[in-house]
């Protein structure tokens, strides 16, 4: 989970940058986008792998809460919210969590083997 805190801090420091910064001027290229997709792929699978099974859900609508957030928040460092990149941050989580839903589903209990 250590690990996930610091991709968190990292791609925020990235996104907040200033538009006169190495990160600033990475926004305005083509790869933007792709680099949306591909940060919130990781923290999708990072934080989902870390977490209870059950909580694949919360941790997808958590992470969108926080790209929206951060979308909001570059307004205030000079640069401009972008609803594709918001976009491209919800297809990255869900690349991530649907195939660690696929790969591991919840376990049901048995009401066969339920104790009361």
């Amino acid at each position: 989970m250590l690990f996930a805190g610091f991709l968190v801090a990292g791609f925020t420091a990235a996104a907040l940058a200033p538009p006169d910064t190495m990160f600033g001027r990475f926004a305005l290229t083509p790869w933007d986008k792709l680099s949306h997709f591909l940060a919130f792929l990781c923290l999708a699978v990072v934080i989902g792998l870390t977490a209870p099974r059950n909580w694949l859900y919360r941790v997808c609508l958590a992470l969108a809460v926080y790209g929206l957030a951060l979308e909001y928040l570059q307004t205030g460092s000079g640069r401009t919210a972008s609803l594709v990149d918001a976009g491209a941050n919800l297809l990255g989580i869900l690349a991530g969590a649907v195939p660690l839903r696929l790969l591991r589903p919840e376990r049901r209990r048995s009401k066969r083997y339920k104790t009361s």
